[in-house]
């Protein structure tokens, strides 16, 4: 499976999604449709509950576009459509558990009869042979996917929690696809993943908008059937057991309330505050620190399942075992002797935890610098073409100098659509010159493709780092301009083979996508003092100019 593929998979949900939700937010709130605070509820304020439709939206269209509709993926769809208007018809008017078991139901039935998604094993955990279903296969597989639909419904109790979870898990199961030669898996794991990612950025604490049931249900549902799919299809079917180590977290949070609730007398499905991030929250534990331990907690059982990957299935299910008993363990003695821990990332975070955050976000103004000399590098590349080709170009070099030249004089903001235009059309221009014209050319004795694939690892690293550091997802994407350019670029994987193969085009898309976000964090706030990359642009356009022109 090509890497460049698994990128436009990812990026064009993660960017449908980002579009959407402002929008169903505003729906949201014209109709009425709010999480109003309770006893029950941490949050404080009435929050819009429909943020599962701009998931769905974005898994839906990448599906229809990226994927070969075959009998598996028609069942997830037929399933994945029920369950999500299920929650939805919850989320507006409230329908009563039989009516929400019926539509799960029904959607897990769909999967399994239309798709022919099923289990029909549970490999050897006790050492005594291969536990086969048989008959049992149909409603086992059926009783599991609506157990984990009701396991993330039930997780979804703080900001960003179920979806981040999520995401773990299908970061974990493409890792896992992938290793087990699943290319179909591999793929609608990335698309959620990248569905989750966009959604994620307007959920986490504080959050704007909450996915409602129609997301976790959506969620449950997916994590179910690719529980499955990786259990029991592709060429290396892995252990039922791995599924279940990476979703450890809301199987056994959910196994050990329902066990409690029973003990207490209670209904199984009457609401509480004895989750396990609830029971965190009790110890203290502020609200995102709580959401960064569960977080914890999945991460490293998905990297148990991986590097497990080997093992039989009773060391994967001692494996399990033995992380619940540490994790609820420890929740007893915290509770028992009433240990109350103060740990947040906050203003309220002790002083040293808060100097050593302050220091690393000091320090990534450095990361500025550096991303703009690498930018500096980049747009200086097609001076290195030697092409007898270079003629072809005709007087677009010509047009980009005579721009850049204006603009470098010009007293122009970055807000300016003209100056945005002007800046990211001869990055794309650039990169386009270097991988089709610079695929015979060397710099110091290596490709001139080869040291542009360094240049932009190195920037798409950076890029990352300054974004995660100094919290930059809010400014990546603001004017319907820049909105305009990223679907420009996403349209690329759909094209014809015949006309994207002879111009590298979806290698040209992927660097324009990191090249389109390096201009924006150098840039969008001290464009006087980064002139040097308008110059540069300026220079680079006169080097092809004047070798297309003058056959220099």
């Amino acid at each position: 499976m090509p890497l460049i593929s698994l990128f436009y998979i990812l990026a064009t949900p993660a960017l449908i999604c980002t579009i959407l939700v402002p929008f169903v937010a505003r729906l949201s709130v014209r109709m009425g449709v709010l999480d109003s605070p309770d006893e029950r509820k941490v949050h404080r304020q009435a929050t819009p509950r429909l943020g599962g439709i701009a998931i769905f939206c974005a898994l839906l269209f990448t599906i229809i576009f990226f994927f070969e509709i075959d009998r598996q993926i028609k069942g997830l769809l037929a399933g994945a459509i029920i369950i999500f208007l299920t929650g939805l018809a919850d989320d507006l008017t409230n329908l009563t558990p039989r009516q929400k078991f019926a539509g799960e139901f029904l959607a897990a039935g769909l999967a399994v009869f239309m798709g022919g998604i099923c289990v029909r094993h549970l490999g050897n955990p006790l050492g005594l042979g291969t536990i086969v279903l048989g008959p049992l296969a149909v409603p086992f597989t059926i009783l599991g996917i609506v157990g984990l639909i009701n396991a993330i419904n039930l997780l979804d109790g703080l900001d960003g929690l179920a979806g981040g979870v999520c995401a773990i898990a299908c970061a974990a199961f493409a890792i896992l696809s992938y290793i087990s030669g699943n290319d179909v898996l591999l793929l609608l794991n990335v698309a959620l993943l990248g569905s989750l990612l966009g959604f994620l950025r307007y959920n986490h604490y504080p959050a704007i908008i909450f996915m409602g049931d129609g997301g976790s249900l959506l969620l449950g549902y997916c994590m179910g059937v690719f529980s499955v799919l990786l259990a029991s299809s592709g060429p290396n079917p892995v252990s039922p057991y791995i599924p279940l180590l990476v979703l450890g977290v809301p199987i056994l949070d959910t196994l050990v309330v329902m066990f409690n609730r029973r003990r207490a007398g209670k209904r199984l499905f009457s609401p509480d505050k004895t989750h396990l991030h609830h029971r965190l929250l009790d110890l203290g534990i502020r609200h995102r620190a709580t959401v960064l331990i569960v977080f914890g907690l999945s991460y490293g059982l998905s990297i148990v399942a991986i590097t497990g990957l080997g093992l039989n299935d009773s060391s994967l299910l001692a494996l399990l075992l033995l992380g619940a008993l540490v994790v609820y363990g420890a929740l007893i003695y915290l509770v028992r002797y009433d240990r109350r821990i103060r740990f947040d990332f906050s203003s309220e975070a002790p002083l040293q935890v808060t100097k050593h955050i302050r220091s690393l976000v000091h320090r990534s103004g450095y990361l500025t610098r550096a991303i703009k000399y690498l930018l500096l590098a980049v747009l200086l590349l097609p001076v290195c073409i030697s092409s007898q080709d270079v003629h072809s170009l005709s007087l677009v070099p010509l047009v980009i100098l005579v721009v850049s030249l204006a603009l470098f004089f010009s007293r122009r903001n970055w807000n300016s659509i003209l100056v945005q235009g002007c800046v990211y059309v001869p990055g794309f221009f650039m990169v386009l010159v270097v991988e089709n014209l610079g695929r015979d050319e060397t710099l110091l004795g290596l490709p001139l493709v080869t040291v542009s694939h360094l240049l932009f690892l190195l920037l798409l690293f950076l890029v990352g780092i300054k974004v995660l550091v100094r919290n930059r997802f809010s400014r990546l994407l603001i004017s319907p301009f820049e909105y305009l350019i990223m679907l420009i670029i996403l349209i690329v994987p759909l094209l014809p083979q015949s006309l994207s193969e002879p111009y590298n085009l979806l290698t040209v898309a992927a660097k324009s996508v990191v090249l389109f976000v390096a201009f924006k964090l150098v840039l969008m706030r001290h464009m006087r003092q980064n002139r040097k990359v308008i110059l540069t642009i300026a220079v680079s356009a006169l080097a092809l100019a004047l070798r297309g022109l003058l056959g220099l």
